[in-house]
């Protein structure tokens, strides 16, 4: 798992949202199975064909610790200049931060999945420098065309999970 820390603008994501649960793990089933809709009904083709240098987003937002939800958005940095939106997209903003940008390479979902949970519960309890600063995060994706094979196909994909940090307060004068 590589990582950096960079501070980014506030971003304007376009796409379509799924609501989901943390419980029982139910989100590493419900997200997979989204993107296989987004797939069936154009949404993944028309974010592929107006994508900008970021490229394809899974934007996680409005986190709900206390009921175990969120939304989930499949998305794209929204383009310059876009119109009126298309059926059952939304706008979003998601605000400026300084990221943890943690990188990883195999076959999707797993990769991705494993990435979450290194991050959560082995690299930030060990971090004596950062802690987490929202309870939103974005996913990089590559591309996924229609037709395209994501898990268990032996392809090697690469994924960022972009994390909102703060500097630990370390009590140090």
């Amino acid at each position: 798992m590589e990582f950096r820390i960079q501070t980014l603008p506030a971003l304007e994501i376009v796409g379509k949202v799924l609501e989901t649960s943390m419980h029982q793990g139910r989100v590493f089933q419900d997200i997979p199975e989204f993107w296989e809709r987004c797939d069936g009904d154009g949404t993944t083709a028309w974010l592929a064909a107006h994508k900008g240098p970021l490229g394809v987003l899974g934007a996680s937002l409005d986190v709900d610790n206390q009921r175990g939800i969120f939304r989930y958005h499949a998305s794209i940095e929204a383009p310059a200049g876009l119109g009126e939106l298309p059926e059952g997209f939304v706008r979003r903003t998601i605000p400026a931060s300084q990221w943890g940008i943690f990188e990883d390479h195999g076959p999707l979902p797993l990769i991705l999945q494993m990435l979450i949970r290194d991050v959560h519960t082995s690299w930030l309890p060990s971090s004596s420098e950062w802690a987490l600063a929202g309870t939103f995060n974005v996913v990089r994706y590559p591309t996924f065309p229609q037709g395209t094979p994501r898990a268990g196909d032996g392809h090697v994909h690469a994924c960022e999970l972009w994390i909102p940090l703060r500097p630990k307060d370390t009590g140090r004068s």
